[in-house]
């Protein structure tokens, strides 16, 4: 841990932290993410074992662990089949399943490459209203479609998400948890395509509900774990999402911060037993 760190007080050392874990899962970097939440625990007074995986303290019930092998080996194969170069996990209930998505390649195929992972907040895509109606301020910035709307997401949309600008002719995938009006992630989808992307899909973990504005490319409704957010949308909490730009913010203070950590190793866990089982 750098210096300047370990001279601060240990709330301000966790908070710094946490948000070079969120700088770390936008750029997908999950080592950096390990090695952080390790950091963490070594802060807090945990004790930071290296024996095996001793047992599931959340995920507990194998029905719960065998959706989610289902859920992430059916999104992940159809990221294969289908060419997709790049997935937007929309912040912040999707991060879970972007552990597991991650493991599935890591585990089941070492030597491919897989899509691009990358995280957005929704709420920078919302339509604002200006002289001229109601219009996205972000595809504003990222067109020059209208001089008089300024939003600062979008010189951070061009800088964060280069390799993918260079790919809009390619599939994109837009991915939550839930889709109950679909308003959400349709924002996001209808910037994508007014700057050019030709081909941006949507997978959610649960069906959309009946009248919502998107459907799901996959549906998994038939299975307990993907009926709801569940386990998916328990991080919304530690994430502070703003307007004005892409990245969310972390919030303080972070009271489910341990228990989002506990979920991602068990989420981990879940595909390597998989694997070595031979059912993933």
């Amino acid at each position: 841990m750098n210096e300047s760190i370990n001279q601060q007080p240990k709330e301000e050392q966790l908070l710094e932290l946490r948000k070079q874990i969120t700088r770390a899962e936008q750029s997908g970097d999950e080592a950096r993410v390990l090695e952080l939440e390790r950091r963490i625990h070594q802060i807090e007074g945990a004790v930071v074992s290296e024996t095996p995986f001793d047992s599931y303290r959340y995920l507990e019930h194998s029905n719960d662990r065998e959706d989610i092998i289902l859920f992430t080996r059916g999104v992940c194969e159809y990221l294969r089949r289908e060419k997709v170069a790049h997935v937007f996990f929309m912040d912040r209930s999707a991060r879970p399943a972007w552990v597991s998505f991650h493991e599935y390649y890591k585990q089941k195929y070492p030597n491919e490459q897989r899509p691009g992972f990358f995280f957005t907040n929704p709420k920078a895509y919302e339509p604002r209203r200006t002289t001229r109606g109601m219009f996205s301020g972000l595809l504003a910035s990222i067109t020059g479609a209208d001089l008089h709307v300024e939003h600062p997401a979008g010189v951070e949309f061009k800088e964060t998400y280069t390799t993918v600008i260079e790919d809009k002719n390619k599939p994109i995938l837009l991915f939550d948890t839930c889709a109950h009006s679909g308003m959400t992630i349709n924002n996001v989808r209808k910037v994508l395509e007014e700057i050019g992307f030709s081909d941006v899909r949507i997978i959610t973990a649960s069906d959309p509900e009946e009248g919502s504005a998107v459907r799901s490319e996959l549906s998994f409704d038939d299975h307990k774990s993907c009926e709801t957010c569940y386990p998916f949308g328990l991080e919304n909490g530690q994430i502070a999402k703003r307007k004005s730009s892409i990245v969310s913010k972390v919030r303080e203070p972070q009271a489910d911060h341990e228990i989002g950590m506990l979920i991602r190793k068990e989420l981990r866990q879940i595909i390597k037993e998989a694997n070595a089982n031979g059912t993933l």
